[in-house]
């Protein structure tokens, strides 16, 4: 499949780099992102050794390269994450934090983009409080910088409206998952990914609240949008629109859906039906 396509083409890339002893930065430029496309097709081992070889290298390099440094550590704290390896992406995140405040300082996109990461860590984990404290600290540091349209804001608030819901304040995370979904798709319109997760996000809030109405138009949106590329994203989607259905009593549809989910997750590594 195209999955393997990939593989093939990042890794002749970077062994050809390696081979004709091209520049540090590029081979370690290569080398990312053949880490990151082992991660996207579950060869998660793979990818986590790539990835934290191009890490001790990258830190060991004279002068450092920031820049580098900190995609490494946000590349491999996404896929310990997407490998359910939890605990080890928290250890990682919050080393990117810190890097990511000294370096570029605590206002800079790059540390909101590590406190976007490791709040989710935390969030994954359960740490609902934690991951919220994080994002409400952002939310402080970024909004006078770049305003609440900006995409950093508008992430980080979609998140935070997550944590409250299951802090059990769905009341309060309600306008704010909706500023935030609603800024995105205004931002980057109905088939962004970022647009389609917010939507999610914001659905299943209303979940919570017992809106179902506003929450089946949403997601029955976001399958069809998804539906063609497939994915982690769709088959969420797809989870989500069978309890809803289940919830508004429509049995046949939710178990209609619940098959399709179960049956795309097979093509889709380290994705949980629950």
């Amino acid at each position: 499949g195209r999955g393997d396509k990939a593989v093939a083409i990042a890794e002749k890339v970077y062994r050809g780099r390696v081979a004709t002893n091209a520049p540090l930065n590029d081979v370690l430029v290569s080398q990312r992102l053949y880490g990151n496309v082992l991660g996207r097709v579950g060869k998660f081992e793979e990818g986590d050794r790539l990835l934290s070889d191009g890490l001790r290298i990258a830190k060991g390099a004279k002068p450092e390269n920031n820049e580098t440094t900190l995609s490494f550590m946000s590349e491999l704290c996404g896929l310990r994450g997407q490998w359910g390896h939890y605990a080890d992406a928290i250890v990682v995140c919050r080393e990117l934090l810190g890097f990511a405040e000294s370096a570029m300082g605590r206002d800079s996109l790059s540390a909101s983009s590590a406190r976007q990461l490791f709040s989710g860590a935390l969030y994954n984990v359960g740490e609902h409080d934690a991951s919220a404290t994080l994002l409400e600290t952002d939310l402080k540091l970024m909004i006078p910088k770049f305003g609440e349209k900006h995409y950093t804001v508008l992430w980080t608030m979609s998140g935070l409206a997550r944590a409250y819901a299951e802090l059990g304040r769905a009341e309060e995370a309600k306008p704010i998952a909706e500023k935030a979904y609603y800024g995105i798709l205004e931002k980057y319109g109905p088939n962004f990914p970022f647009t389609q997760d917010a939507g999610l996000g914001l659905a299943v809030i209303y979940v919570k609240l017992n809106q179902y109405s506003q929450a089946l138009g949403l997601l029955e949106q976001i399958v069809v949008a998804t539906d063609r590329r497939g994915g982690e994203l769709n088959i969420r989607a797809k989870r989500e629109l069978a309890r809803t259905y289940s919830l508004m009593r429509r049995k046949d549809d939710a178990e209609k859906m619940i098959l399709a989910a179960l049956k795309d997750a097979v093509n889709c590594p380290n994705t949980i039906i629950s």
